[in-house]
């Protein structure tokens, strides 16, 4: 089966990525561009914006080790989209390609694969915040148990072409090993 989507580098096979059609900037484009929760958020938020927050968070717990693997935790959404966690539920195909692509993303970019505790951790606690700041007006009681979110964390919004900068400047400073920004 062949699962092709269009990208600025071309197409990429989802289902059999190459990884010289993976590209970064493709990668930040379309996180920055991407909005979390369907677009139901109270602002444009963006994936990226989230995986900035993520990895700041991972860096100040852990260190900068496992920062670049948070930074990309989110990264095959820019080929295949945010699908929102009830539907992931209930559509175990879509997390069988995740995996394919995460697992190409991490033997191109050296990422951890898969997904270590400590990101998971992070990206649940940047979740807890995310719901009480970002998210339009929910009932609280339909969300899973999240830890406390990180504290003094203010999300705002920011445009998608400041998160793509901010987004390819700290994977650049993390690949190269130099630590975050």
């Amino acid at each position: 089966m062949v699962c092709k989507v269009h990208t600025n580098a071309g197409i990429l096979d989802v289902l059999n990525p190459d990884p010289e059609r993976i590209r970064i900037e493709d990668i930040a484009q379309s996180l920055a561009f991407l909005c979390r929760f369907n677009g139901h958020v109270k602002f444009h938020y963006s994936v990226a914006q989230h995986s900035l927050l993520v990895a700041d968070l991972v860096c100040a717990r852990h260190g900068p080790a496992l920062a670049l693997t948070a930074l990309m935790h989110d990264a095959p959404e820019a080929y295949l989209g945010d699908l929102i966690s009830p539907l992931k539920a209930v559509l175990p195909e879509f997390g069988r390609m995740e995996d394919i692509l995460a697992r190409a993303m991490a033997a191109k970019y050296g990422l951890a694969f898969p997904e270590p505790a400590e990101v998971k951790a992070a990206d649940l606690a940047i979740l807890a915040a995310e719901r009480d700041q970002v998210i339009a007006p929910t009932d609280r009681t339909a969300w899973r148990e999240l830890p406390p979110p990180p504290p003094g964390l203010v999300i705002g919004p920011q445009a998608p072409e400041t998160v793509r900068s901010l987004f390819l400047k700290r994977f650049k400073l993390l690949a190269s090993g130099r630590g975050p920004a």
